[in-house]
């Protein structure tokens, strides 16, 4: 497992972590994290935009033992392409799970630290987000006095290692959790795996 190398360093800014470069697409790596095992993956319709030809819930439905999705919205049409236990909201879902798959939500939320107190709520031993990258914030840019940066309409964060770090840091010491920081998909999006000891 990665660990932090230096945190808060002497000039107080200066945030130092041990970040892995995962060649795999991250789908390749969570049927791999997920394979024969019970899973939770919330977050699993792609609403709006669900197209079933590029959904990771119904990819993963062919490898886990036994899959569960939650989503706030989408169900309806998810549910025509797969078959398995979809709940509405966290509070529904089992309260045990070998693993938890949380790509692509936290720069959805208003206020992460909440997602992250509900799924430390939840017994599991690996848990895994995915969340895009702060440094493709570099292709923005500034023109005549309007900036223009091309992001997700529905996107209120950026992350880096150390913010997505920082966003868990509390429950992974009070849990004795280890973790593990990784870049994926030519640095675009990072992931943190936390895994219960």
């Amino acid at each position: 497992m990665n660990k932090t190398v230096e945190i808060s360093t002497p000039d107080f800014f200066t945030q130092k972590l041990k970040v892995g470069l995962i060649e795999t697409h991250s789908w390749e790596y969570c049927k791999n994290l997920c394979e024969g095992k019970k899973v939770l993956h919330i977050g699993c319709s792609d609403w709006p935009i669900f197209n079933p030809e590029g959904n990771l819930h119904i990819h993963l439905s062919k490898f886990c033992s036994e899959l569960h999705g939650c989503d706030p919205n989408g169900l309806n049409e998810l549910s025509e392409y797969c078959k398995g236990v979809l709940f509405e909201s966290i509070e529904s879902t089992d309260n045990d799970y070998d693993v938890i798959l949380a790509p692509n939500i936290f720069e959805h939320l208003t206020n992460p630290g909440i997602m992250v107190k509900d799924l430390f709520g939840i017994n599991f031993k690996k848990l895994f987000v995915l969340v895009p990258n702060a440094k493709v914030y570099e292709q923005a840019k500034y023109e005549d006095g309007v900036f223009i940066e091309r992001v997700h309409p529905d996107h209120y964060f950026w992350f880096s290692p150390f913010t997505i770090y920082n966003l868990f840091k509390t429950h992974i010491e009070a849990s004795g959790a280890t973790f593990e920081l990784n870049f994926f998909d030519n640095m675009n999006m990072i992931s943190i795996l936390i895994t219960k000891p």
